[in-house]
């Protein structure tokens, strides 16, 4: 087995398509082809499902996807290491945690690495958690119990949550604030979100409607001018300056943030180093 064939499957299982996979690695359809057939052959096993629409994994594919990828990772590492160049940094994270935790981290790492490039990703905790498990990131800070046996997790630091909205302040009981309101949310993966369905259907609150922004900045600021109330973090609403908030239920009130990683994966140097000064920030 030569790299070029996992180079080969993993582009086409991320592209989808054997054209587009052999576009971006500057092959020929013909030699893309040959390579998922011999891989086929080798493993005794049907790897994608081949349609009109393109290329999609079949269940022992996802399997050897995830393989790859991590190996595919590995190998670029140890190719940048070689050659005397250090390698990335590779984290995601929830762009609260992003935009509120990690900055000042962040910061530090590269005054003291300036060297290493640094690749942050940010997304629903249900995203981050995918990426990790399919190798594309190596460590991710989430909110909420993870389920997921493909990875592990340690509680990191624990947020206090509030409720944003224009005029939330002036309320004294918090159903009435609540009931019948629109809520402004990320998109479905973020526990965020969940959490504050949750509070919904627990007290039997009618909800109004639901506005899906898709930045931090965009959905705090729809919040605070009155087109509805969403949950954040007590630090979020600080960051952005917002003195209108409302507590929230004790059960409710805190959220565990939590560092996960792929079982059986090795941190690097350059991730050691990144997290001994999260810790020393916490």
């Amino acid at each position: 087995m030569h790299i070029e064939d996992l180079l080969a499957f993993v582009a086409v299982a991320e592209e989808g398509s054997l054209s587009e996979a052999a576009r971006r690695l500057n092959h020929l359809q013909s030699n893309m082809t040959a390579k998922i057939k011999k891989l086929e052959a080798h493993y005794n096993a049907q790897l994608f499902f081949r349609s009109r629409s393109g290329m999609k994994l079949t269940q022992k594919g996802e399997v050897l996807f995830k393989q790859y990828k991590q190996l595919l990772l590995k190998w670029e590492e140890t190719e940048t290491i070689m050659q005397g160049f250090e390698p990335t940094l590779q984290i995601g994270a929830m762009e609260s945690a992003a935009a509120v935790r990690l900055t000042d981290g962040l910061r530090s790492f590269h005054e003291l690495h300036p060297h290493v490039p640094i690749r942050l990703q940010t997304g629903t905790t249900d995203a981050m958690v995918e990426k990790v498990c399919s190798g594309d990131i190596n460590l991710a800070f989430v909110t909420g119990p993870i389920n997921d046996k493909q990875v592990i997790s340690e509680k990191i630091w624990t947020e206090e949550m509030v409720l944003i909205g224009n005029g939330v302040s002036k309320k004294d009981d918090w159903k009435e604030l609540l009931e019948g309101k629109s809520i402004i949310v990320f998109s479905y993966g973020c526990f965020y979100r969940s959490h504050m369905e949750s509070l919904y259907q627990r007290y039997h609150l009618r909800l109004g409607e639901t506005i899906e922004v898709g930045a931090l900045e965009t959905l705090v600021k729809c919040a605070d001018s009155g087109l509805g109330i969403t949950l954040m973090p007590r630090k979020v609403a600080d960051r952005f300056g917002i003195k209108d908030t409302a507590i929230v239920p004790e059960e409710y009130r805190y959220l565990e943030t939590h560092l996960i990683t792929r079982k059986n994966y090795t941190l690097s140097q350059t991730e050691q180093n990144f997290l001994s000064i999260i810790y020393s920030l916490k």
